[in-house]
């Protein structure tokens, strides 16, 4: 009992420093000004971090299932170290200096170690949660890490005010900070955050993991005289123990159980078969299912337009501000919208987790509902953001960043609070941390498209005339003087295509959420 809520504890502290990639928008236009970068570079360098992130899921999930947390932790705090501090020497020298040498790839790989740093610990973390807590309280477990990794920039981002590197500059105590702080939290992580000797099981009596994503009440009694009790309802009037699913299904191919060719029978039988035992789904079998490609691709969907926002929040904010503000209340402007954003990113993770165990397992019969139905109001947050977005006028005040800020800040937690146990409901939890890894490529495929789009369309509309990004040593160095000089002027105009666009896939993702949750390998039969 101890061992799992210490391993929690530790988890968060290792998560708290895993989603530090969300804080890029504090300090990417600083860097893009010292370094000459237009937006669409500096969108390569995010991009770069979200490759990271996400890319690496299939290598580290196989390492966290056969190797556990403990290396995996320790490797992700060396990554970090080195793309944090990577980043923080090569802003300190300035155009000329490292960075003549190492130029824009040098920058984008620093970014990327980042990316697989905070990837590789929230695999490693999960995986422990997943397997210290029973289903009942899994999602809540989870949900409580993932808003940790939601917080992060949040917590980097005080931290920064308070200058712990005690830099006359304060982008680049900001990222030593990034590096020794995410470093240690991991060492911390590796010290405790541990795997049970034994995955919780369900207790007696509830409801193991139907093969379909289902659940099914199974007696728990050796005792054959007595009958099983109805324990679920709404879509079945009988109870199936599992020595009687074992008995009528004997292991033969699964054309020969049906005795018919119909997909809809094979499809039952193949739900029952795995009703007896724990599903697991994985490797090619997980491939073939099209239940994977779907997640895999509302997962794209979504996350691109998230990462779009995060990436580029600083560069709209800069964009919107007054001419004639002061360019410290524009650094303040920034903080501020991702301080906001990170916390409704974390606040989005567990009310999800909670609120879908809640709706799922606890409420009463009559107002339970699947897990899935959460991606619907997913997908129309992010549609009401990016509408919100583009129509953003000014910073602060009534038709400001501050609301649109805060729904995509909520969309996007809820996303992957929500995925990760759906991905573990739906393919089970032997192999939950390579099957996540596969599930989260997929921004990496959508996210750098919808980056790229967002930094066309801006440079799109810099006036030629104007000088290429030059440093503006105030600014870099004490948000004290003019913007970069590559920018532009045209207020909402400089990004209203991109958000159309956003708000046209937002669309697409809301469709296929929908058709997510009519599927019925995604609807429990719930038990009382």
């Amino acid at each position: 009992m101890l061992q799992r809520h210490v391993t929690l504890l530790f988890a968060c502290v290792a998560t708290l420093s895993a989603g530090t990639n969300y804080a890029i928008s504090s300090y990417l236009p600083q860097l893009g000004s010292e370094l000459h970068l237009s937006s669409v570079q500096q969108n390569i360098v995010s991009g770069a971090g979200n490759a990271g992130v996400y890319l690496s899921g299939p290598l580290v999930g196989p390492l966290v299932d056969r190797k556990g947390p403990r290396l995996v932790l320790s490797l992700s705090a060396l990554a970090l170290l080195v793309g944090y501090l990577g980043q923080a020497v090569v802003y300190d020298g300035g155009y000329e200096g490292i960075y003549a040498r190492v130029g824009l790839s040098g920058l984008a790989a620093c970014q990327f170690a980042a990316g697989i740093g905070g990837s590789a610990a929230l695999s490693a973390s999960l995986k422990a949660t997943s397997q210290s807590f029973s289903k009942s309280s899994r999602g809540a477990a989870m949900a409580t890490v993932l808003s940790c990794f939601g917080l992060s920039a949040f917590f980097y981002s005080s931290l920064s005010h308070a200058n712990l590197a005690r830099s006359d500059d304060p982008t680049y105590g900001f990222l030593l900070t990034l590096a020794f702080g995410c470093s240690i939290s991991m060492f911390l992580g590796a010290l405790f955050v541990r795997l049970p000797a034994m995955p919780v099981e369900p207790a007696p009596g509830t409801a193991t993991p139907h093969g379909r994503g289902e659940y099914l009440a199974v007696s728990t009694s050796d005792d054959s005289d007595v009958p099983p009790r109805r324990d679920f309802a709404l879509e079945s009037d009988i109870s199936l123990r599992s020595d009687v699913v074992d008995e009528a299904l004997p292991a033969r191919p699964l054309s020969r159980r049906t005795g018919s060719s119909s997909p809809l029978l094979q499809d039952e039988a193949k739900s029952m078969r795995h009703s007896a035992g724990d599903l697991n789904v994985s490797g090619w079998d997980l491939l073939q299912e099209s239940d994977f490609w779907r997640l895999f691709a509302y997962l794209a969907l979504c996350s691109g337009i998230g990462l779009m926002y995060i990436n580029n929040l600083g560069t709209v904010v800069t964009t919107l501000a007054s001419p004639n503000e002061d360019p410290k209340s524009v650094a303040r402007s920034q903080a501020h919208l991702v301080a906001l954003l990170s916390v409704f990113n974390c606040a989005g993770r567990l009310l999800v987790g909670f609120l879908a165990d809640t709706f799922t397992h606890h409420a009463p019969e009559r107002v339970r509902f699947a897990r899935i139905w959460w991606l619907v109001a997913t997908a129309s947050g992010f549609a009401v953001s990016q509408v919100l977005a583009g129509q953003a006028e000014r910073v602060e005040g009534l038709g400001g960043l501050a609301l649109p800020t805060a729904v995509l800040g909520l969309a996007y937690g809820s996303l992957f609070g929500n995925m990760p146990v759906v991905c573990l409901e739906r393919f089970g939890g032997a192999s939950f941390a390579t099957n996540n890894g596969l599930l989260t490529m997929s921004p990496s495929l959508s996210a750098p498209f919808v980056n790229l789009l967002f930094g066309a369309v801006y440079d799109s509309h810099v006036s030629p005339d104007e000088p290429a990004s030059i440093p503006s040593s105030s600014l870099v160095r004490r948000a004290g003087s003019a913007p970069p000089a590559h920018l532009c002027t045209l207020g909402k105009e400089c990004f209203a295509t991109a958000f159309r666009a956003t708000t046209f896939i937002s669309l697409v993702a809301l469709g296929l959420a929908i058709v997510l949750a009519f599927k019925r390998t995604f609807k429990p039969l719930y038990h009382q």
